[in-house]
C-alpha cells in the first residue's frame, strides 16, 4: 500500500465509516503478533514478540481513527516530537512519520497484516433477491424445511420450520451468506449459479439435522392405495397451506387462518392428472394423486412443480 502524504490523511476526517468497524482484530508481522482494538473514534495498537521470546520487541500506540470512503483508515498517535500515523485497510497496515520510532522497542515494526479476518468482513453482502427465492421455492418441501432447520441450528432463523419463503427465511439466508463473507469465504450474491449451489448444499446438510419422519398417516396412502375422501384435508404445497373439500379448495393464511384465495376442484385425468384446480383470480393449478402422500402440485403457466405433504 502506497503511503500518502501526511496532510492527505486529513481528508479522511469527514468521511463515512466504511472500513474497520468497532472490534478487536488480531494482527501479525512475521513471527510478531498483537492486536488492533477499534472503538467508534479511537484505535489502540499493541504488538509483542513470540511467546518463547516476548521481550524481543514491543510496540504500543493509541490515537483517534479516521476512516475513508475507499476502505482505507488512519490513526494518529501522540508522541513527544515528530508525528506518527498508522495507515491501512482491512488487509494490511503500515506507518508514516519519524515519531513511530518513539513507540517501538526492539525489533518490532508498525506494519503487518490482519489475521483471521477477511478484507470484506463487516461489509454487507449484495444479494439479488430473486436469486434466493427462485431456487429455494423450487426445492421440495422437505428440502426447504431442511434449510430452515439448518439456519435455526446456526441461530440465523427464528421462525417456524414450515418450508415457506418469507421475510424471515430470506433474512436468515442473507445473514448466513454474510457470516460466510465475514469468515473470508467467497460469496457472490449476484451470481445465480453460486446461490443455487449454496442453497442445494445447505438443503443436503440440513436434512441430516432433521428428525426421523413419522409413519405416514392412514388418511394419505401411497399411490395405488385407497384414500378416504381424497379431496378433504389440509396440505402444504410449495410452502403454502391448502384446505381441500370435495368440491373446492382454499388457500389459507398460515398466520391468522384467513382465506387468501378460493378455487374450484374437479377431476381431470388428462395427461395422468387426477385433479384440476381452477383458482379464482389467480390462474390454474394441477395436482397429481390428490390426497395421497406423494401428491404433487404443478403450475402450468411457469412449469414449476412442488411436493405436497398432509398437514
Amino acid at each position: 500500500m502506497t503511503n500518502p502524504p501526511l496532510f492527505a490523511l486529513l481528508t479522511l476526517l469527514a468521511t463515512p465509516a466504511l472500513a474497520l468497524e468497532e472490534g478487536t482484530y488480531p494482527v501479525s508481522s512475521g513471527d510478531i503478533s498483537g492486536e488492533i482494538e477499534v472503538t467508534d473514534r479511537w484505535l489502540n495498537f499493541f504488538m509483542t514478540g513470540p511467546e518463547e521470546n516476548p521481550d524481543i520487541c514491543e510496540v504500543m500506540g493509541s490515537g483517534p481513527i479516521l476512516r475513508g470512503t475507499n476502505g482505507d483508515w488512519a490513526a494518529i498517535f501522540e508522541t513527544e516530537g515528530a508525528p506518527c500515523v498508522m495507515i491501512g485497510n482491512r488487509a494490511t497496515f503500515s506507518h508514516v512519520g519519524e515519531g513511530c520510532a518513539l513507540l517501538t522497542f526492539g525489533s518490532c515494526e508498525m506494519s503487518g497484516v490482519f489475521t483471521g479476518v477477511s478484507p470484506d468482513a463487516g461489509h454487507p453482502v449484495k444479494v439479488i433477491q430473486i436469486f434466493i427465492e427462485a431456487p429455494f421455492s423450487r426445492l421440495s418441501l422437505e428440502e426447504r424445511r431442511a434449510i430452515q432447520t439448518l439456519l435455526k441450528e446456526r441461530n440465523f432463523y427464528k421462525g417456524n420450520i414450515d418450508g415457506a419463503y418469507g421475510p424471515g427465511t430470506e433474512a436468515a439466508l442473507i445473514a448466513h451468506m454474510q457470516a460466510m463473507a465475514d469468515r473470508g469465504e467467497p460469496v457472490d450474491g449476484n451470481s445465480s449459479s453460486f446461490v443455487l449451489e449454496l442453497i442445494t448444499s445447505m438443503a443436503a446438510e440440513g436434512i441430516k439435522l432433521m428428525p426421523a419422519k413419522n409413519p405416514p398417516a392412514t388418511s394419505a396412502p401411497s399411490k395405488g392405495g385407497t384414500a378416504h375422501q381424497i379431496y378433504v384435508g389440509s396440505w402444504s404445497c410449495g410452502g403454502q397451506t391448502y384446505a381441500f373439500t370435495a368440491e373446492g379448495y382454499r388457500m389459507i393464511n398460515e398466520y391468522d387462518g384467513s382465506v387468501l384465495k378460493e378455487g374450484r376442484l374437479r377431476p381431470d385425468r388428462v395427461n395422468g392428472r387426477t385433479a384440476y384446480l381452477e383458482l379464482v383470480g389467480y390462474g390454474n393449478l394441477t395436482f397429481d394423486e390428490v390426497g395421497f402422500r406423494d401428491m404433487i402440485m404443478h403450475d402450468p403457466s411457469s412449469g414449476e412443480t412442488w411436493d405436497c405433504a398432509p398437514g
